[in-house]
């Protein structure tokens, strides 16, 4: 399968995510994540290129998605510029190379609970 297929794969399946739901900041987030463990199945993909392609999907599905210009410009600042930096740092969590001096609670404590268990 080349990358313009696989793009196209990865899109849809975070569009079937949304599930008609009006993208939102805190979609991207869920988004981030369902697209780095689809893009984790990818062996042929180095860290730097699943992470270029997670960004490249997020943005497509926010260029097809129904917006105003402004919202569609802030969520596409946000991809570009906020999320690369995200998924380094949900990896090296994931990695153990963040140590926490609190343990984190309530919706904290399950949220990167699921984020560590789907990276396993």
């Amino acid at each position: 399968m080349n990358h313009l297929d696989l793009l196209d794969r990865i899109v849809l399946s975070l569009q079937e995510t949304l599930n008609g739901s009006e993208l939102t900041p805190s979609h991207l987030m869920i988004l981030t994540t369902t697209g780095m463990e689809i893009v984790e199945t990818i062996s042929t993909f180095s860290g730097p290129q699943k992470k270029d392609m997670v960004v490249q999907a997020l943005s497509r599905v926010t260029n097809s998605a129904s917006l105003s210009d402004d919202s569609r410009d802030q969520l596409e600042d946000m991809i570009l510029n906020l999320l690369p930096s995200v998924i380094d740092v949900i990896i090296s969590t994931a990695n153990g190379q963040y140590k926490f001096k609190h343990k984190p609670k309530g919706k904290v404590k399950k949220t990167i609970s699921k984020i560590l268990k789907k990276s396993d």
